[in-house]
């Protein structure tokens, strides 16, 4: 959602280190790693994208 919003020149909260343009150029065990930090670093971010991605950091763990 928030690629499509980017994409449309709406401002987004995601940080640019853990956005999806970044994700889709990976592939395999890169991809699986990125991945894996992106989710575990926006359930530590405040507001909604931590309320969002918290209990997706917690299965993680």
């Amino acid at each position: 959602m928030a690629d499509e919003r980017e994409t449309s020149g709406q401002l987004v909260a995601v940080p640019e280190d853990y956005s999806w343009s970044k994700l889709v150029k990976l592939d395999g065990d890169a991809l699986e790693i990125q991945y894996r930090h992106t989710l575990e670093e926006l359930g530590n971010e405040g507001g909604m994208l931590g309320t969002i991605f918290h209990k997706t950091n917690e299965t993680l763990n």
